[in-house]
């Protein structure tokens, strides 16, 4: 073999190396820390449902996005998300938080969907923000949630 074909194979051997212990070490970071992710995931949508008893749905959307604008972030997103669906669960019914879907076809109305999350977050004036499309998507769930009107 040659030289230089030693040393590409040598180098892609050693990249190949490195991607499994990274990979090694996020899935033993996860597996230590899934439980309390869960615990806290379903502390946060116990509040949600707690807190919905005394709101509407329109209520619960406002609330949630004015704390998500006091911590942003992917990880402040997500919990948002579990306390908005704890909310919209228990939460009085108001369809005013609802898109209207016009479209007939699938392909169509997925489009107009992903339209309604974009003019969510523009509405509620984070239109930069990518981690807002985490609250856009519980909100588009609950709209069209089977069994929903």
């Amino acid at each position: 073999m040659q030289r230089n074909t030693k040393i590409i194979l040598s180098v892609i051997v050693g990249v190949f190396l490195l991607m499994m212990l990274a990979l090694g070490g996020v899935v033993w970071y996860v597996a230590r820390n899934a439980e309390g992710w869960v615990d806290r995931g379903e502390k946060l949508m116990a509040e949600g449902r707690e807190a919905g008893e005394s709101m509407d749905s329109v209520g619960c959307v406002d609330r949630a996005v004015a704390d998500y604008r006091k911590d942003r972030g992917t990880f402040s997103a997500l919990g948002r998300r579990f306390w908005l669906n704890g909310c919209l669960d228990t939460a009085e019914r108001n369809i005013a938080i609802c898109p209207t879907i016009e479209a007939e076809g699938t392909i169509g109305q997925v489009r107009e969907i992903m339209g309604a999350s974009s003019q969510f977050c523009e509405k509620h004036g984070l239109r930069a923000d990518q981690n807002c499309q985490q609250l856009a998507e519980e909100v588009i769930d609950f709209c069209f949630k089977p069994g929903q009107g």
